[in-house]
């Protein structure tokens, strides 16, 4: 399942933020990590020192607090190792399109984003001309490759930091799915969404939140758990611009459905109640907030799998 929650924020408690990464391995200068640090959080990640090091450098370019830097570092570890995965399982009934995403996956692992994104772009070319030349019989499908292309590139956006970027993507994604592809179309408006939330544009990010949760409604029912996630994202936007009754609302029916869908000590769960607190605290009603940030935390101390909680909580 894909990250239920984009809130950047971690549980935060006294106003301190809680670290999901290995003890003692927090970055608090990206140009004086040591080679020790470079290589324990490597390993904890799954990645390798090179593209670890990218990653660092995203982080600097990008002008992230490094107080601040290792929910940002996960968040781009989650998407990136996701991304890997998505290449490593993709088939292409066109010889040129497999090498072009073997190529892409080659250098996505040495950590070269901007090569990574030229295969990747090449093999969108491809998919987009396939479907203009093809017969009405396999246009759909090509259509499919091509918004399934669109969208690695947004995700590599993402990677990077490039929100604004990953946005024209994700939207482009959103338009190639043809009639008939309702959950491949609300994947795709989500991550439209996601980005344009990350990068700052509250009103661009509910539009495709708002027609995902129509579709995921529509389609598998209220009580899914992937409507809730819907929920709980457009309560997130609506957080942001101010609208606390209504993100109230679709918070509360969020945690609802994930505690029915996934059990009540879900990671999921503890993002939701990460949220209606942060909703309670940023209006002082701090009474009301404390017990969800210490139910939260109690969740969270259950699980180990540091991966895991990022994708509950980044």
């Amino acid at each position: 399942m894909e990250a239920f929650s984009f809130i950047s924020n971690l549980i935060v408690l006294g106003g301190n933020v809680m670290n999901l990464s290995p003890e003692n391995a927090s970055v608090k200068n990206y140009e004086r990590i040591s080679e020790k640090t470079l290589e324990n959080r490597a390993e904890e990640w799954g990645v390798s020192k090179s593209v670890l090091r990218s990653f660092f450098k995203i982080l600097e370019e990008a002008e992230v607090d490094p107080e601040h830097g290792d929910n940002t570092l996960c968040e781009v570890v989650t998407r990136y190792k996701d991304l890997l995965t998505g290449l490593e399982d993709s088939e292409s009934d066109d010889p040129g399109v497999t090498r072009l995403r073997r190529q892409a996956e080659e250098v996505l692992k040495a950590g070269d984003f901007e090569q990574a994104e030229k295969f990747l772009y090449e093999a969108f070319k491809k998919h987009i001309k396939a479907a203009r030349h093809s017969s009405d019989e396999h246009i759909n499908q090509y259509l499919l490759s091509a918004a399934a292309s669109a969208a690695e590139i947004g995700d590599l956006r993402n990677i990077i930091l490039d929100y604004e970027g990953a946005v024209g993507y994700f939207c482009e994604a959103a338009e190639l799915v043809p009639q008939g592809s309702e959950l491949i179309l609300a994947k795709y408006l989500k991550k439209w969404g996601v980005a344009a939330y990350d990068a700052g544009d509250y009103a661009g990010s509910e539009v495709p939140l708002t027609r995902a949760l129509k579709i995921k409604e529509k389609v598998l029912g209220k009580n899914h758990a992937e409507t809730g996630d819907c929920f709980n994202n457009l309560g997130l936007v609506y957080n942001d611009q101010g609208k606390y009754e209504e993100a109230e609302s679709l918070f509360k029916q969020a945690l609802k459905i994930v505690k029915d869908n996934l059990g009540a000590d879900h990671p999921n769960v503890a993002a939701t109640l990460n949220n209606l607190a942060l909703l309670y605290g940023g209006q002082g009603r701090y009474e009301e907030a404390e017990p969800l940030f210490e139910q939260a935390v109690d969740i969270m101390d259950k699980h180990v799998n540091i991966l895991q909680l990022c994708k509950a909580v980044c």
